[in-house]
């Protein structure tokens, strides 16, 4: 079929005349074939996980880590450039920044890149989105030949400390409403 194929030669030694120990050497060395006909270049984003570490303050910034697992659906191998956008609320705060950890993707092949934002506001829900913006195949830019898909995530980016104080402070309240409402009525009942 057309596109890329990858294999491996392996080529071992052994004793000619059975004398001495049986030591063995084996060499391996990667293979790649490239049948030509139609390139199906397609390169997606399976999976995004985001997480934000808040951490015990209750306003600071602190880092999201994003993880992104890449898939190559086409038939030709591909190295992508991928980068991850992050925005929050109505575009108050963005950045981009690039992710590592993929070289090459094989065809019918999946890698995982990361990536790591730090200083990220506690301002609520981020929009976190991963794309390939470029992708490169044997040292051919085919970026433009290339279907590629994005993938987004909602994280929360909220100091949780302060939303649990918050709460304590409302159930606070609740109870003091409540029993100065038992007392006015306890009163009440006293006088007549």
């Amino acid at each position: 079929a057309p596109g890329a194929h990858p294999g491996g030669l392996l080529a071992v030694s052994a004793p000619a005349d059975g004398e001495g120990p049986a030591v063995q050497y084996r060499v391996g060395s990667r293979v790649s074939v490239r049948v030509g006909g139609p390139i199906d270049a397609a390169v997606g984003v399976d999976r995004v996980d985001a997480r934000y570490d808040h951490g015990w303050a209750l306003y600071a910034p602190a880092p999201l880590d994003v993880t992104a697992t890449l898939e190559n659906a086409g038939n030709v191998r591909v190295s992508p450039e991928t980068q991850v956008r992050i925005e929050g609320v109505f575009g108050w705060w963005r950045t981009t920044l690039p992710m590592e950890g993929i070289d090459l993707l094989l065809p019918r092949g999946a890698q995982t890149a990361a990536a790591r934002a730090d200083g990220v506001p506690p301002i609520g829900p981020l929009w976190v989105t991963v794309d390939v913006v470029a992708v490169d195949s044997a040292g051919q830019d085919i970026t433009e030949l290339t279907a590629v898909e994005s993938h987004t995530v909602v994280v929360w980016a909220i100091p949780w400390t302060l939303v649990v104080v918050i709460a304590l402070l409302l159930v606070a309240a609740t109870v003091a409403v409540v029993n100065l409402q038992r007392r006015r009525g306890a009163r009440q009942r006293g006088k007549t």
